[in-house]
């Protein structure tokens, strides 16, 4: 996994963290709505990896960086509905 990317999971799970203990729920929306759009193109390009490129060595790589991506937005999911309640 690539340092940047992994580096790049960090900040972005702190920036959740804060937001979800100061209760800024627009901040958790829009990582939301980012994290989504993130997820979405990963997606999209699974599908040109696999049945375009054949390429299943960056289809794997890209599958653990969707695992990464897709806790995330679960956590992000979580956080928004402790602030909500």
């Amino acid at each position: 996994m690539p340092t940047a990317f992994l580096v790049q999971q960090m900040e972005l799970r702190e920036e959740v963290m804060a937001a979800r203990a100061t209760g800024d729920e627009n901040a958790l929306d829009a990582a939301h709505q980012a994290m989504r759009r993130e997820v979405a193109e990963a997606q999209q390009e699974l599908i040109v990896l696999i049945d375009q490129r054949h390429d299943f060595a960056a289809a794997a790589d890209l599958v653990r960086k969707l695992m990464f991506q897709e806790k995330l937005l679960r956590e992000i999911n979580d956080a928004l509905e402790a602030v909500t309640l």
